[in-house]
């Protein structure tokens, strides 16, 4: 399974990478609004790092889940990714530059900070609770490196 998530990660990060039209409009968009001060920008590798996080964490929830389960397993595997991705989705930042800028639901940048932090602590306790110790080291790490040169973002998010 390590190796399965693993594989989805390199996998996104790949695909990410042939998209370069998408993120050159991005970068100048966001390197356009940072300019006029409206937002911070985020590097192009750090915007991988999280895609990559996102799409691990929302593996590792359904992995956790479906070994929770005690006859309901796919219901389970299904249903709280599913569940942490609407949030995800829903609850959002106007303008934020790690997503499209868009929001269903305009959220305070310190709440829409604990959701992320949440979805990432409960993936990394998910991958721990079932003995994947060092992969949920692994995701941690990775969450703290991606806050850590976030810094802009985080201070933005907490002025909102």
């Amino acid at each position: 399974m390590i190796r399965f998530i693993l594989c989805v990660c390199l996998a996104w990060i790949s695909l990410c990478c042939q998209q370069t039209i998408f993120q050159e409009y991005r970068q100048t968009r966001l390197a356009f609004q940072a300019d006029t001060g409206e937002i911070p920008t985020m590097q192009s590798w750090n915007l991988y790092l999280r895609g990559g996080l996102e799409l691990t964490s929302l593996v590792a929830m359904g992995y956790w889940g479906y070994d929770q389960g005690s006859g309901e397993n796919w219901a389970a595997a299904l249903l709280i990714p599913a569940s942490a991705a609407a949030i995800w989705g829903i609850f959002a930042v106007k303008d934020d530059p790690s997503r499209s800028g868009e929001t269903v639901i305009n959220t305070p940048g310190w709440l829409r900070l604990l959701i992320e932090l949440g979805f990432f602590t409960f993936a990394s306790y998910g991958l721990q609770d079932m003995g994947q110790e060092s992969t949920a080291l692994v995701l941690g790490s990775a969450t703290i490196l991606h806050y850590s040169f976030s810094l802009d973002r985080i201070k933005w998010l907490l002025e909102q």
